[in-house]
């Protein structure tokens, strides 16, 4: 009698976990379908096509432009922030990371479906994050949706200059590259301010430290932030 209950609860256990199953399945196979091919309708990117949205102004006109950053913990916090852009427009938005908490096809596919009626169109430029990629630094995917994870664009009087140190920190590559999109030397003709956007802050701000202070391994961007004029 005992073996017979037993035999009869693992059974309704086990039509539990597949009916828990089935609907996961059905679950993630809609989800695949509502979002697989979605792209919305806003210019988001860093592509030529997207900065080519961003408005003109005029030598003397105020720019202004939002940061947010860290999506994945926060899509109803990233949907307001959505409405305010449209209450409040900037001249841009960057996206400073953490796009989606895993960084698979259906993850990007899911946070270009929360732009799917977002009131104000973009242009959106996106930086990577640690979520944004393997720990390999492969950001093949991360590419293929939102254009290189290295990306400098004019806005006005101000250039905006975005790098991914989620993996290792700056690269030799990573520095080459920010010196050859800054130029040789501070803001030249035309260019008043520099801004660097990083997902991970070069600074040491652990839990045990009783202030912040700058982190070495970017003591050669300290160092070359002041004559690029960063």
């Amino acid at each position: 009698m005992v073996r017979f209950r037993a035999a009869v609860i693992l059974r309704g256990a086990l039509f539990l976990l597949a009916d828990a199953g089935l609907v996961l399945l059905l679950w993630s196979s809609w989800m695949t379908q509502a979002t697989g091919t979605f792209r919305p309708a806003v210019r988001i990117g860093n592509t030529a096509a997207v900065a080519a949205a961003l408005p003109a102004k005029g030598p003397d006109a105020p720019v202004r432009f939002a940061v947010i950053s860290d999506i994945e913990e926060g899509v109803e916090t990233f949907r307001a922030a959505l409405r305010r852009f449209a209450e409040r427009p900037p001249d841009a938005v960057v996206i400073n990371g953490d796009l989606c908490y895993r960084p698979t096809p259906e993850g990007y596919a899911y946070f270009l479906w929360q732009l799917r009626d977002a009131p104000w169109p973009g242009p959106y430029f996106c930086g990577a994050g640690n979520h944004d990629g393997p720990d390999d630094g492969d950001r093949s995917l991360f590419r293929r949706h939102f254009g290189s994870e290295r990306f400098a664009v004019r806005l006005d009087a101000c250039q905006l200059l975005i790098v991914d140190n989620c993996v290792g920190g700056l690269s030799e590559a990573d520095y080459r590259w920010l010196e050859s999109a800054a130029g040789p030397s501070g803001p030249g003709p035309g260019i008043r301010h520099r801004f660097l956007f990083l997902h991970r802050p070069p600074l040491d701000a652990s839990k045990d430290a009783d202030r912040v202070r700058p982190d070495p391994a970017f003591g050669r961007l300290y160092d070359l932030a002041p004559r690029l004029g960063i």
